[in-house]
């Protein structure tokens, strides 16, 4: 029993707001829509209860009604920071994800919104010199990863290189390279899930490498198609003077032939 009473001291009741289709992740400020009247209902408690929210991804995108079997068990705690009504019963929500989360479950007795039993993650932190060590190698790797992936995708966020050189925490880092990535949420939801910055590490790695080379074989595709294109159009154009010129030339020798 006492060791149910330990863990209960960490865990906190928070009103939940389903994502559909995305994944936030901490450290990050995102904005995004509400139409549903539960996750409305629970953004206003939460605005009564200090702001804070818990944000999980549904397994599942087309469920409108989730519970808690629809959630996923990761989720990030997060702060809302500004609101905004729009049109047809739309809300216009601002937050800021601070940590990472466990649901151990939801409270069954709430039903105009749903409610569930978090336990926050751990900050990782570290302490010994080793450590320090080790972050700063992940740290510049990451941020070389970045350069090379950001050099493929002219769209991205321009100061996210800015932003990125000023942030000396590995974890963070991650998870805000991750936000940026154009990769889906499940992937963005695999990143969440890892609380071991080593895990988070390999798989945000993986994910750089391998975009970069899907970028580099789509540069050298468009490339060669491009190529074909040209000498086709060239090919196609000559062809199409052809006897024009051939005109030109008989005009020529004919002309010489009078002379």
């Amino acid at each position: 029993m006492s060791e149910k009473k330990e863990e209960a001291g960490q865990i906190s009741v928070l009103p939940i707001i389903p994502l559909r289709g995305m994944t936030i992740l901490p450290d990050t400020v995102i904005h995004f829509d509400l139409n549903r009247e539960k996750s409305v209902q629970a953004l206003e408690y939460a605005m009564m209860k200090g702001g804070q929210i818990f944000l999980v991804t549904q397994k599942d995108a087309d469920v409108d009604v989730p519970e808690e079997k629809h959630l996923s068990s990761v989720g990030t705690i997060a702060a809302v920071k500004q609101i905004t009504r729009l049109p047809n019963q739309i809300v216009r929500v601002l937050v800021e994800g601070t940590m990472r989360g466990t649901l151990h479950g939801v409270n069954k007795e709430n039903t105009k919104f749903l409610e569930g039993y978090v336990e926050p993650g751990q900050k990782e932190v570290s302490e010994t010199a080793e450590n320090g060590i080790e972050n700063e190698a992940m740290i510049r790797q990451l941020k070389e990863y970045f350069t090379l992936f950001a050099a493929h995708y002219p769209k991205l966020d321009k100061n996210a290189l800015q932003r990125y050189s000023q942030i000396n925490d590995p974890g963070s880092l991650m998870d805000q390279i991750a936000m940026n990535l154009p990769v889906g949420f499940g992937k963005k939801q695999q990143i969440l899930e890892a609380f071991d910055l080593e895990e988070r590490y390999d798989i945000l790695c993986e994910y750089l490498l391998n975009e970069i080379e899907i970028a580099k074989a789509r540069e050298e595709l468009a490339h060669r198609i491009k190529d074909r294109v040209d000498n086709n159009q060239r090919e196609y154009l000559l062809r199409e003077q052809l006897p024009y010129i051939r005109e030109e030339l008989g005009e020529l020798k004919d002309h010489g032939h009078h002379e």
